[in-house]
Order: structure tokens, then C-alpha cells, then sequence
């Protein structure tokens, strides 16, 4: 896979999703990013063209934020409102010169509490429900100390390894290769990706029919 894209998956969460990072983060500096921009020959943004924010509708507000901090340094930008769908809808035509902001940093794995929700107060996208499951995943979630977070969702992953409700084939869609005889099943679109269901092979040698998701 293209830039370790589509990692074949062995857990049921990425690496570094527990507990949090002790990695700190950046200063935010707005004299330091003005001495950088002058130093590559950019002062206050000179030569640098206007940078288009692609964002969908839920994620507007960052892009806002984006928006307000690079004028601090003299970097103008504007922000344009994109429909997942629209977003797709360029991929598929092979426009990979398109994008979208999205998350780029590892998520806490209390992110990935909606494949185990409780289906009366959410999406339950693998079918599978268990409350002592479902009370220590939020037991975690309702916790900023590493120690509590680490021992529930240790708690709750272990039970859902054990019941095996879900398989992933692999970490990131940004990049998705499947063999021919994959049927991709049932899609829906999650911004800015696309998921896809109830994915079942054919005989060897048989090709799953074209898919217009």
C-alpha cells in the first residue's frame, strides 16, 4: 500500500490508541512561524497564492480556525463548504488533486465506541450489543486518568476480542485495494469516507459486479 496507507489490521484498535500520548504538542508561536515565513523568502505571505480550505459542513468551524491563524502570519485563504459526496464524486473521476480536512492525527480509541453502541443511543455498525461492554467503554470515555482509561478499555477490548463481533481488514480508507471476487456489499457515506458492509467473497475466479457507490 501506497505511504503505509491500508495497513493490514491486526487489533481491533491502531497503535497508540490508549490512554494518551505524552507527546506535547507544538508552541503555538506567532513570532516563530513569521521568522520561518521570512526565512524561506515568504514575509507577511508574499508570493504565496490564496489557499483554498475544502471543509464538509461539520467541519466548517476548522477550517475557520485554520483560516484565523494563517492570517496571523500573513497567509490568505478562504473556505469553501464541500458535500462528501462531492468530495467522492472527484476521486472517482481521478481528481486526486482534491481535498478535504479530516483528522490526521492517531484517534483515542474511545472514538471507535460506535461499532459497540447501544443501539436505543446510536449506531451499532457491527449488530453486536453487550451492556457490561457498553458501561466499561463508557466508564473509559468518562475518565481523563491514563491508569482508569487503560484498565476499562482493557476491560471492554478484551471482552470484544473474545466475542469477536467484528474483523477489520484494514486501518485507513484512504487508499483501498480489494481482490476482484470481494463483493463490497452495502455502502454508505461517512465523511469524507466511504464505508462499506456486509462485504462477502465469490468462488475463485468470479468477479463481483461493478460497484456505483
Amino acid at each position: 500500500m501506497d505511504a503505509g496507507n491500508g495497513t493490514i489490521a491486526n487489533t481491533l484498535a491502531g497503535k497508540k490508541c490508549f490512554g494518551y500520548t505524552e507527546q506535547g504538542p507544538y508552541d503555538y508561536d506567532v513570532a516563530k512561524a513569521k521568522s520561518l515565513m521570512e526565512e524561506s523568502g515568504h514575509k507577511d505571505g508574499a508570493g504565496i497564492p490564496e489557499i483554498q480550505i475544502v471543509s464538509p459542513p461539520h467541519r466548517k468551524t476548522g477550517g475557520e480556525a485554520l483560516q484565523s491563524m494563517w492570517n496571523e502570519i500573513g497567509l490568505k485563504s478562504r473556505v469553501d463548504v464541500q458535500e462528501a459526496t462531492t468530495y467522492l464524486s472527484e476521486i472517482k473521476k481521478g481528481n486526486f488533486g482534491t481535498s478535504i480536512i479530516s483528522q490526521t492525527v492517531c484517534l483515542d480509541v474511545g472514538g471507535t465506541i460506535e461499532n459497540f453502541s447501544d443501539p436505543s443511543k446510536g449506531a451499532s455498525m457491527t449488530r453486536w450489543y453487550d451492556q457490561q461492554v457498553w458501561d466499561w467503554l463508557q466508564q473509559a470515555n468518562a475518565s481523563t486518568e491514563n491508569a482508569t482509561r487503560m484498565e476499562y478499555f482493557t476491560k471492554a477490548f478484551t471482552a470484544i476480542h473474545d466475542a469477536v463481533p467484528m474483523i477489520y481488514l484494514f486501518y485507513d480508507t484512504k487508499i483501498y485495494v480489494h481482490r476482484a471476487n470481494l463483493v463490497l456489499g452495502s455502502t454508505y457515506v461517512d465523511p469524507p469516507a466511504l464505508r462499506f458492509f456486509e462485504c462477502y467473497w465469490l468462488p475463485e475466479g468470479q468477479r463481483a459486479p461493478e460497484s456505483n457507490a
